[in-house]
């Protein structure tokens, strides 16, 4: 089922454009975006709470 591409052999696999393309394949391509854009969720929620932090922290230097 499964077949063996020549370039998944050296290093990290390349993605090459096909008219047919397996569903593995396309499993593998949403897995990739979705963790990127898990990623950039999880960089966007910790700046967005650091920044808030440190306001917080920086209003009450202020009021003290």
């Amino acid at each position: 089922m499964h077949s063996i591409h020549p370039l998944r052999e050296s290093g990290r696999p390349q993605r090459v454009r096909r008219a047919t393309c397996t569903v593995t394949e396309l499993e593998e391509t949403f897995m990739e975006t979705y963790i990127r854009l898990t990623a950039c969720a999880i960089a966007i929620i910790a700046i967005l709470v650091f920044v808030t932090a440190s306001y917080t922290s920086f209003e009450r230097q202020i009021v003290l």
